[in-house]
């Protein structure tokens, strides 16, 4: 009778041993899914929007018609900012094009960042992992970057269909509101990857990349002053004395350095998501269609015909 029991109870805890190790293999699975998909519309919003600026500077300088913002280091206004390469009759057309599909991808990674820290509260709260008010602090810093991080979008916009040569305030505006919206985005996200590892919901996991965001920050602070001075030496007509030239083309490498981490950081940074990721389940995310391209032209070529893993 004893052993019988002690039999059955092996047995259930193989069971139960299994099931443990089929649900991890599972949520592996899914994780190792959802994270491909991440990094296939981050990686490309990344190559939109830097690819945007390199085209925009090529067709400036060769294609598009005389004007005086037009991008070059030759040209009547020495025009080397990303600004003064979207004002020409050809740039400014492919600019808009171009940002709108980066945009595109912006707002499913936006979109994802936003549900993937609402799944987790919801998963913590019904485990107790995490306290009500602690629930309460990620929720709130989760909202406000998700609404800032919109505003950033929004911004993007207005700079590129407001160009600096016709409508030059409403640029430079939208252009300083777009810089301080995904600083600030950036803060907040850094704010709940931080809440998370302090009350230790993912695994060992170093506080890196807050360094990025001391960079980003001083490259804005560079980027505004050096802006500010330049013009001020444009007040005083001035601008050809010996020191104009210098001056801008440290403004320009602030600005385009600013960008770039901007962008990348904005859009790869998930070292944290990653580890929580292979801890919790992120099943629901699997509902979540991101912005591709490609996969617009094959669902309208019929290319893939089988039903997706998440509908099984």
């Amino acid at each position: 009778m004893v052993d019988n029991y002690l039999v059955d109870n092996e047995s259930i805890n193989e069971e139960n041993s299994n099931a443990d190790e089929k649900e991890d293999l599972t949520r592996k699975q899914i994780s190792k899914i959802i994270l491909r998909r991440y990094y296939f519309t981050s990686y490309t919003f990344v190559i939109f929007f830097m690819g945007t600026l390199v085209l925009n500077i090529i067709l400036s300088i060769y294609v598009d018609d005389e004007n005086f913002y037009r991008f070059g280091p030759k040209t009547i206004h020495w025009g080397l900012s990303i600004s003064d390469s979207m004002t020409g009759n050809i740039s400014k057309p492919v600019a808009l094009l171009l940002i709108f599909i980066s945009a595109l991808y912006l707002l499913s990674l936006i979109q994802f960042q936003f549900i993937f820290f609402k799944i987790l509260i919801g998963q913590c709260l019904r485990k107790n992992e995490i306290s009500f008010e602690i629930a309460e602090k990620i929720w709130l810093n989760n909202r406000v970057a998700n609404s800032i991080a919109n505003l950033a979008v929004i911004f993007l916009a207005m700079l590129t269909i407001f160009d600096t040569w016709k409508f030059h305030n409403i640029h430079q505006i939208s252009a300083f509101l777009f810089f301080i919206s995904i600083i600030t985005y950036l803060i907040f996200r850094r704010k709940i990857e931080l809440i998370v590892i302090d009350n230790q919901l993912v695994g060992e996991v170093q506080k890196k990349n807050s360094w990025v965001l001391y960079l980003i920050f001083i490259l804005f602070i560079c980027f505004v002053v050096g802006f500010a001075y330049i013009n001020l030496a444009v007040k005083r007509e001035d601008r050809f004395e010996d020191y104009y030239l210098p001056w801008l083309i440290f403004i320009v490498a602030f600005e385009y350095l600013l960008c770039i981490f901007c962008v990348y950081n904005f859009a790869t940074n998930v070292f944290v998501q990653e580890k929580i990721m292979n801890q919790c389940d992120f099943k629901e995310l699997l509902h979540l269609k991101m912005f591709c391209l490609i996969s617009i032209f094959a669902n309208l070529l019929c290319i893939r015909r089988d039903i997706p893993t998440e509908i099984l």
